[in-house]
């Protein structure tokens, strides 16, 4: 039996957890994390359709006994009614859609958004939006409605498309940036990406004032809250499989416009095949780049998420990384972390590490496929294919361990709210 919390965090959920592009396993288990450092906080989810009700449900076996959570679902205006009790102390939501898939508004969106305009707004609480990506640019969803309603060249088809949805998103007003706070990964000791994110890249006709005003609520907390490397290096325990395969692998979408780079890098470096080194290209679309169609390189279509993912990197002589494709890194990605968990070694391509934020050392670098086959053969000899595991945990862990904020507690944004409502189930 939990005992009565001080604080009560409603999570707005607009997709289910476990998704491979919009909510991934680790964001909902980092609440296990995030119920650990905070523990005055009651989490209470918030799924917007039944169906994301049903899936967090299941998904929540792989909360631990410290958290403490219900589930709330709001599916319709009509319901927003039960977030105005007074039990709750603020609101936690993920970046939405950017885009409109085939000219189509997303119900989910739509409705997680009209849910944080009125937190925001109506209840005037803080609103804190996470911030994973930095290639993923965050553009207010109302807003993006507004410009393609009124183009000149597609609004009339839009509304024709959407004449059922925009109305209600219409209907509630611009979420109140004043009060959100943004929840982004990393340091800025190390690199100040999220404002590049939320709106020095953003195109014009979405940037916007509050927006530019509400940087200086950009929270960075740290990767080992979000990411977990210590609790899973501990947890896991991984030992240095010499089973691995002896292939050099890298694993990712390679498909969708968050990934549109990365087929084009893989082309750079692996195109022209002169080596012909073992290769591994894992992760959905990879059977689609014809430019890695060689009897040396193995493309399969897959992905895991969690352990399974962990288990497979183990299995590896080692993965290469170049984020999804930008000149230069600007966080490090968790995929870094997920290699030292899993005791195999990461090799990164300098093109798109150019300023070394990942790791100081050149050894871990390389330019193209002939510095990265030096870098093969030298993984053959397990004593330096250990030395560099040993040493990037190393730098994990002291070097940019230190760059980062050491905790976050919602109590310093947030007012006492004390949910009463047991579970049922």
């Amino acid at each position: 039996m939990q005992k009565e919390k001080r604080y009560t965090i409603g999570v707005i959920l607009y997709s289910s957890p476990g998704t491979k592009t919009s909510i991934l396993l680790s964001e909902f288990l980092f609440f296990n994390k995030l119920a650990e450092i905070n523990p005055q906080v009651k989490f209470v989810f918030i799924p917007v359709t039944k169906m994301i009700e049903g899936k967090t449900l299941k998904a929540t076996h792989l909360l631990e006994d410290h958290v403490d959570w219900e589930i709330l679902r709001i599916d319709h205006p009509t319901k927003f009614h039960k977030l105005d009790n007074g039990q709750f102390s603020g609101f936690f939501t993920y970046m939405l859609r950017n885009n409109f898939f085939g000219g189509a508004i997303d119900p989910r969106c739509r409705t997680s958004y009209c849910i944080s305009s009125y937190v925001t707004n109506e209840l005037d609480l803080p609103l804190f939006i996470r911030t994973p990506d930095s290639e993923y640019l965050y553009q207010d969803y109302r807003q993006m409605i507004m410009d393609r309603l009124y183009s000149k060249t597609s609004g009339a088809k839009f509304k024709e498309v959407n004449r059922e949805l925009y109305p209600m998103i219409m209907a509630w007003g611009r979420i109140k940036y004043e009060n959100v706070y943004w929840i982004a990964n990393g340091s800025d000791q190390i690199y100040d990406w999220a404002p590049d994110v939320l709106y020095n890249e953003v195109g014009d006709t979405l940037k916007a004032d509050d927006i530019k005003e509400s940087l200086d609520r950009v929270l960075y907390v740290s990767d080992d809250i979000l990411f977990g490397y210590h609790e899973y290096k501990e947890k896991y325990d991984y030992e240095v499989n010499q089973n691995h395969g002896n292939k050099i692998c890298f694993a990712g979408f390679l498909k969708g416009s968050v990934a549109e780079k990365r087929p084009k890098i893989l082309k750079e470096i692996f195109g022209k095949n002169k080596t012909k080194m073992p290769v591994r290209i894992f992760g959905p679309g990879s059977k689609d780049i014809k430019a890695l169609d060689h009897p040396n390189i193995e493309c399969i279509e897959d992905s895991f998420q969690g352990k399974d993912y962990l288990d497979f990197l183990n299995s590896q002589l080692a993965m290469i990384h170049f984020g999804k494709g930008k000149d230069n890194y600007s966080y490090i990605a968790k995929s870094i972390y997920d290699c030292a968990i899993a005791n195999v070694p990461s090799l990164i391509y300098l093109p798109c590490d150019q300023n070394k934020i990942i790791f100081g050392d050149h050894r871990f670098y390389f330019s193209n496929e002939e510095e990265l086959f030096s870098l093969y053969n030298q993984l053959q000899d397990l004593d330096v294919r250990e030395s560099f595991i040993r040493d990037q945990r190393e730098w994990i862990e002291n070097t940019i361990s230190n760059k980062m904020y050491p905790n976050f507690t919602f109590a310093d944004y947030c007012k006492e709210g004390i949910y009463n409502t047991t579970k049922l189930f």
